[in-house]
Order: C-alpha cells, then sequence, then structure tokens
C-alpha cells in the first residue's frame, strides 16, 4: 500500500481523530473510506471533472 502525508487544519485534524475514535477505526481507515465514498459519488463522471 502507498504512503501519503497530508496537511490538514486544526479542525478537520479534531474531525478525524474524533471519528476515528468514535468508529473504532485509525484514522488512515476514516480517510480511505472518504476517499471511497468520494469515488464512489463521482463515479457517473469523467475523471476530470470530479
Amino acid at each position: 500500500m502507498s504512503e501519503l502525508n497530508v496537511r490538514i487544519d486544526p479542525e478537520m485534524a479534531a474531525l478525524l481523530e474524533r471519528v476515528a475514535r468514535q468508529t473504532g477505526r485509525t484514522k488512515s481507515e476514516v480517510v480511505r473510506e472518504a476517499l471511497e465514498t468520494l469515488r464512489a459519488r463521482c463515479s457517473w463522471r469523467s475523471q476530470t471533472t470530479c
């Protein structure tokens, strides 16, 4: 699996931490799920417009 470092603002970091803690998942799992959701939502569009 590839590794990626992302800079996010403190508010987004707090949200990510809270969601991970409340759902019992890692922050990486939460981010991966969010990206999968975005991909599914945009699947009907061309890759360049999403």
